[in-house]
C-alpha cells in the first residue's frame, strides 16, 4: 500500500506492435480477392483472343480458340469454364448457334456465355440477344470494362 498523496507506480506490458494500430485492423474491411476464373475466349480474329488474354491473365486463367468447333473440342474433352467470351458473328458457327448447342448439352456453360458484338446486328441476332439472359459486350471494348464484367460474373 502506498501513502496517501504520494501517487502510485504501474507497469503496463503491451505486446510488440506490427506497426498497424489495432483499431485500424478491426475497422478496415478485408477485401477478398476473387478466385481465378477459367475464361474461354472464342473469336475468329486471333488478335481479339490475344488482347483478351493479355487483359485478363493477371487475374484469370484464359484459353482462346478461333471457332465454335475449337470450343466444343475443349468442352467435349471435359474442360469447363466460369466465363465464356464468345463472338456473335463467326464464319462456321455463330455465337447463337453455339449457345443453342450448349443449351441442349451443357446448359451451365451456355449460361456463362458473354457475347462479343461488333455493334452491327441482324434482326435475327438482335432478337436472339433480347431472348436470352446472357450479357453482351460491344467491340471495341476497353480492358477495364472486360475486367469488371469478369469480376461480376466470377462472384
Amino acid at each position: 500500500g502506498g501513502v496517501a498523496g504520494q501517487g502510485s507506480t504501474f507497469v503496463v506490458r503491451l505486446p510488440a506492435s506490427d506497426g498497424v494500430p489495432s483499431c485500424l485492423q478491426r475497422t478496415t474491411p478485408v477485401v477478398a480477392v476473387a478466385r481465378r476464373a477459367r475464361v474461354l475466349v472464342i473469336d475468329d480474329e486471333p488478335a481479339i483472343g490475344i488482347a483478351l488474354r493479355r487483359t485478363l491473365q493477371d487475374d484469370h486463367d484464359v484459353e482462346a480458340v478461333t471457332s465454335a468447333r475449337g470450343a466444343l473440342d475443349l468442352l467435349d474433352a471435359g474442360h469447363r469454364f466460369d466465363i465464356i467470351l464468345c463472338d456473335m458473328m463467326m464464319p462456321e458457327q455463330t455465337g447463337e448457334g453455339l449457345h443453342a448447342e450448349l443449351a441442349g448439352t451443357l446448359p451451365d456453360q451456355a449460361e456463362r456465355m458473354v457475347f462479343l458484338t461488333g455493334g452491327a446486328f441482324t434482326p435475327r441476332a438482335r432478337a436472339f440477344l433480347d431472348s436470352v439472359n446472357n450479357l453482351c459486350l460491344e467491340k471495341p471494348f476497353d480492358g477495364d470494362a472486360v475486367r469488371a464484367l469478369c469480376a461480376r460474373m466470377n462472384r
